[in-house]
């Protein structure tokens, strides 16, 4: 899947990735605390972008734009501890981030309305519900954009990425995650 990405991206956007340095990639590995996956590597070693592009519903960013995504813009810097990667954004600004938790590296859209303010989250579901700001919640109200790289990109390259609105993400989540957040205050207890 990856070599049909890179030629799709080359066709399509020639002028707008390259191959990444070596040094380059070794700043996306120490920014991952070097925990980003060889095909993400790969991708990345094939083809950097060298501006702000949009491919499909995805805006893909240069390093420079990628570091401050994880370091300083929010909720990028915010999830980041919690080992998600901010590499890319939706057109409403939330992060495209890799999970580097888990190995099958799930990629999220992380709503900045619900992931903003890095120690809690909040929302209203028939009250005010606050949850809070840890790896299970925020995987919990991420939209998933892929199951691993290889859907991602098919996604990509089809145009067939659904992004979630915070709502929907919200009416799809919220039961469950209210479910696991009173088993571990019960589990707490004992």
């Amino acid at each position: 899947m990856l070599e049909k990405y890179l030629q799709f991206i080359k066709a399509k956007y020639p002028h707008s990735f390259r191959e990444a340095t070596d040094e380059e990639i070794a700043q996306l590995k120490k920014l991952t605390k070097y925990e980003l996956p060889e095909d993400f590597i790969a991708m990345f070693r094939g083809a950097m972008p060298t501006e702000t592009v949009e491919v499909s519903s995805i805006t893909f960013y240069p390093l420079e734009r990628i570091i401050a995504e994880n370091t300083q813009y929010v909720p990028g810097a915010n999830v980041s501890p919690y080992g998600l990667f901010a590499f890319a954004s939706t057109a409403d600004g939330d992060p495209v981030c890799i999970d580097l938790v888990h190995e099958d590296h799930t990629i999220f859209h992380c709503p900045h309305d619900l992931l903003s303010d890095g120690k809690e989250i909040s929302f209203y579901k028939d009250e005010m519900i606050t949850l809070p700001f840890n790896y299970d919640n925020i995987t919990e109200f991420s939209g998933c954009v892929g199951e691993d790289l290889d859907e991602f990109l098919e996604m990509l390259m089809t145009d067939t990425i659904d992004l979630y609105t915070t709502t929907q993400i919200i009416n799809l989540n919220h039961a469950h995650a209210m479910e696991n957040f009173l088993r571990g205050m019960m589990g707490s207890e004992n």
